[in-house]
């Protein structure tokens, strides 16, 4: 058995799931290939860069101008992937997340419609059945279900990826037209909310299966840790958010809001934040609760101690297609709050978590009433 991965990220929440189903085909003896194009070099074998990290800026560069997102760039690199898939002859071909500048699609769906390899495809947002965005929900934008940009222009031009020019209209023509051409690929997603949307879209012709994504339990469990006694807050409960990169989609602004909104008796630990902002939340306003900013980690054991600490951890994200993190954090003991009418709904038990508007305030507010009964949730 012949396996190649495609996705855009060697690392990430994508990037960990690839190497799971690469290490598992590895460990059964198959013939097993990745193919990324950004980030750190895989520390395993048959893991197979696309095009260099030029490739991946003249890409950019070229979509932030045109918003022509995998149509604009990386087709030498893309081409000389074909080329290796066509030598390696795989059985079964995976694709995970094919944005990002990295991939050129007409190329890339070029070779899959001609293969005889059985194709899956895993979705991790919504950016396949999109003229341009990945997520929608905050912006309560719904012309995917017809035609994106023939309404009215995209609300998402001005967020990642940023565009000067409004393209969604052309772009959605033309991944309809590409990633319907497929006759034969099964779709899986990760959780019932992200089916039912693609059940509206055009890749409704494909079948579709719901895989929830599963964690490593041997990294992701209650892990004995100082973190608390390190950074002074043993006697505070700590409330953890965990995102990379953290903007006002994946609920930055609400962490700082919550901040703003607690007591001394809190402690709140953001983790994969960049320089700017952690330097910027340092400058801020002192606040009641503890407010400790962290930089990215990578190191699975080092954050399932984060996790372990955490007396609860707050998913604020709306724009969520499953929640890692979320996951990652009750495998770890943590005591989850996710926003309502999201995936993360689907992730929780009574015991586990609880499912809230996406509103510091209420989350301040459901803090508080659990302090005043012992501090952790258990």
């Amino acid at each position: 058995m012949k396996l190649a991965q495609i996705n855009a990220y060697s690392a990430g929440s994508t990037g960990k799931l690839m190497q799971k189903e690469h290490m598992d085909a590895l460990s059964r003896g198959d013939d097993s290939y990745v193919f990324w194009a950004r980030g750190d070099e895989p520390h395993y074998a048959n893991a197979i860069r696309v095009g260099t990290i030029f490739d991946v800026y003249v890409h950019a560069a070229c979509a932030h101008v045109t918003g022509r997102v995998g149509f604009c760039g990386s087709k030498r690199a893309t081409e000389k992937m074909v080329q290796q898939l066509r030598h390696i002859e795989p059985d079964s071909i995976h694709l995970h997340n094919l944005h990002g500048y990295s991939f050129h699609l007409p190329t890339l769906f070029g070779y899959l419609e001609e293969t005889s390899a059985r194709i899956e495809w895993t979705l991790h947002d919504c950016w396949s059945f999109t003229g341009h965005c990945g997520h929608f929900t905050a912006v309560g934008c719904s012309q995917w279900k017809k035609h994106c940009g023939r309404s009215m222009r995209c609300p998402m031009q001005k967020v990642v990826p940023w565009s000067l020019f409004d393209s969604s209209e052309r772009n959605f023509a033309d991944k309809k037209q590409l990633f319907s051409s497929l006759q034969d690929v099964n779709l899986i997603v990760p959780s019932q909310w992200l089916a039912d949307l693609v059940s509206q879209s055009y890749l409704a012709k494909y079948p579709i299966s719901v895989v929830p994504n599963k964690v490593d339990e041997n990294v992701f469990k209650p892990t004995c840790n100082n973190f608390k006694k390190n950074h002074g807050i043993e006697d505070k409960i700590m409330v953890l958010g965990v995102a990379s990169p953290w903007n006002e989609q994946k609920g930055l602004s609400l962490f700082l809001n919550l901040a703003q909104l607690l007591d001394d008796r809190f402690a709140l630990v953001l983790v994969g934040l960049d320089g700017k902002q952690r330097a910027a939340i340092k400058k801020m306003a002192v606040t009641d609760a503890t407010l400790i900013p962290l930089p990215v980690i990578a190191d699975g054991i080092k954050l399932a101690k984060i996790y372990t600490a955490a007396d609860f951890f707050w998913n604020a994200s709306i724009e969520e297609t499953f929640g890692m993190t979320t996951l990652e954090a009750i495998s770890c003991g943590a005591f989850a709050i996710v926003c309502t009418r999201t995936p993360g709904e689907e992730i929780i038990s009574a015991e586990t978590g609880i499912a809230l508007p996406a509103d510091a305030e209420l989350v301040a507010s459901y803090l508080t009433d659990r302090c005043m009964n012992g501090g952790k949730s258990s």
